[in-house]
């Protein structure tokens, strides 16, 4: 009973989540990008899942990402994020699907803006097989974003996933870096 009521708040607060964005993200004026792709590492926080990377340096994934630019506002832009963490398929993935609002602040001499941070909801699947510690786990967090225009389409950027709860005593919270490309 208590997995179902966890499942049905979890569910609820994800569409108030994407639902409310569109009260936040009134039309304005297209990007000439509407898509990116990310490519870059992630440093779990949890030594248990670090110890599932034990054949990469200090426990360091890879990562690869998809951004959507769902719709523009004056000051920022919402986006629906699609990441997938990796070390093997053997050992440990994570997916995430992310709702995200990314405030863009800061401006170069010619009046362009070039930084920006945000942060949204999102969805996070886990699946780790080690010795000891496996299973899979759906999990809801929260990614907090910076990111910085490198470039006309270029861009870099940190990110950290506050996932709420632990899966079955891990945490599957952690920082990730990476670049990306607007197309």
């Amino acid at each position: 009973m208590r997995i179902k009521k966890f499942r049905f708040l979890t569910l609820f607060v994800l569409a108030l989540a994407f639902l409310g964005a569109g009260a936040f993200c009134q039309e304005k004026e297209d990007r000439d990008w509407k898509w990116a792709g990310k490519v870059g590492f992630y440093r779990p926080d949890s030594y248990a899942w670090r110890d599932a990377s034990s054949g990469t340096p200090k426990g360091v994934w890879w990562w690869l990402g998809i951004d959507y630019l769902a719709n523009r506002t004056d000051g920022g832009d919402c986006l629906v994020t699609y990441e997938h963490k990796l070390v093997s398929q053997k050992l440990a993935r994570m997916y995430a699907l992310q709702g995200i609002y990314r405030h863009w602040a800061g401006s170069d001499e010619d009046g362009r803006q070039t930084w920006y941070y945000g942060a949204g909801v999102g969805l996070y699947f886990a699946r780790v097989r080690r010795s000891g510690v496996w299973g899979s786990a759906t999990r809801i967090g929260v990614p907090l974003v910076v990111g910085k225009k490198l470039g006309r389409r270029v861009f870099g950027e940190l990110k950290y996933h506050a996932v709420l709860r632990k899966a079955r005593g891990i945490s599957l919270s952690g920082f990730s870096v990476g670049f990306g490309y607007w197309f």
